[in-house]
């Protein structure tokens, strides 16, 4: 927005931590001032169509309602003294925002009510933006009760970190391809990829969020540095470099999958630029790929635990289940082909 006028003299004081009262009426002061001067400027324009410079600042406001929201998300997820998850269960814009003085306290109004928080690692429900609704990405990592498990069910613990972080890498890009196929696919490519990105920005929000949660002992040698994957069949490796619990394990690989999940995104934009047609179909194509490369190399670190074991022609499906209830190590568990919970271990739906 451009200013209507600039003041001849400015003093700059500092008002250090301020209240929640004293904050929000500095930032409606400002806000307003800035609306005032946009419609001043335009006021200022007696030879252009008033409607369409009208329609470019709501357009602009409309622009920076958005960044300032997700920048509040951003600020807020980092805070450890309070419980943010509400920012994942309730549409990513409120209706409205009231300050309550007395309390000193901010009061947020949602357009849905609260929904149940019912999943075990990334929270359930759907997010708005503005008028476009996305679907929210499905849940990795389901718990398994493993006293659900047929009877001659046969469980292996997977002690070797490799083999754990590359059965976390495959789970989350499966329900990332899951996402593609049936939130992605379905809609107008333009659409889609905005609910690629929508994902991607979903999965960086919880990965903040989660990591607060980690102590430091989890990574490696306590440094909560984690080492960058050059590409998605690295990840496993980068995760057992960083990490030392199975928790952690979980958490990174969510991380670093959205993170080159984001990178295929930049890199597809730089070459083609706002051609949805072809982002979609590259990007798509790209996860599609890592999941079925990661995959085998998984069945490779299966082959090799169960060769250990004297199980290699047991006749079951071999299920990597990375959080049992009770709470064990990784499990690869040898499931009767013909038992019916196999279709919901294998669709991330959890046994319960």
């Amino acid at each position: 927005m451009a200013p209507s006028h600039a003041p001849s003299h400015e003093r700059d004081d500092r008002l250090a931590s301020p209240t929640p009262v004293e904050a929000w009426h500095l930032a409606a002061v400002q806000t307003l001032s800035e609306v005032i001067d946009g419609l001043g400027a335009i006021v200022a324009e007696p030879n252009k169509d008033p409607k369409i410079l009208l329609e470019l600042e709501i357009g602009a406001l409309q622009q920076q309602l958005v960044n300032s929201w997700r920048a509040f998300c951003d600020t807020a997820l980092l805070r450890t003294d309070r419980d943010m998850s509400f920012l994942f269960k309730e549409p990513a814009l409120p209706v409205r925002i009231r300050l309550e003085a007395e309390r000193k306290a901010i009061d947020i109004t949602w357009a849905t009510p609260e929904p149940q928080d019912g999943a075990p690692f990334l929270l359930p429900g759907r997010h708005a933006l503005g008028t476009t609704t996305f679907a929210e990405p499905s849940n990795p990592f389901q718990p398994v009760r493993l006293t659900k498990l047929p009877e001659d069910t046969v469980l292996l613990d997977i002690t070797d970190a490799l083999h754990a972080a590359t059965a976390a890498v495959v789970e989350v890009l499966r329900t990332v391809c899951h996402d593609l196929s049936h939130h992605v696919a379905t809609l107008p490519t333009a659409v889609g990829y905005q609910q690629m990105s929508f994902f991607v920005a979903f999965y960086q929000r919880a990965v903040r969020l989660l990591e607060q949660g980690l102590g430091d002992d989890e990574f490696r040698l306590w440094d909560r540095n984690v080492v960058e994957a050059a590409s998605f069949v690295d990840i496993p490796k980068a995760i057992v470099a960083s990490s030392t619990s199975s928790n952690a394990i979980r958490v990174l690989a969510v991380s670093l999958v959205a993170d080159l999940y984001e990178r295929a995104m930049k890199n597809a934009e730089m070459e083609h630029g706002q051609d949805y047609d072809v982002l979609v179909e590259l990007v798509s194509k790209r996860l599609n790929q890592a999941h079925t490369q990661l995959s085998s190399i998984l069945d490779g670190h299966n082959h090799i635990l169960l060769a250990t074991h004297g199980a290699a022609d047991v006749k079951a499906t071999p299920v990597v289940i990375m959080r049992t209830v009770p709470a064990r190590l990784p499990q690869l568990a040898l499931i009767p082909s013909q038992a019916d919970v196999l279709r919901d271990l294998l669709d991330s739906v959890p046994v319960m």
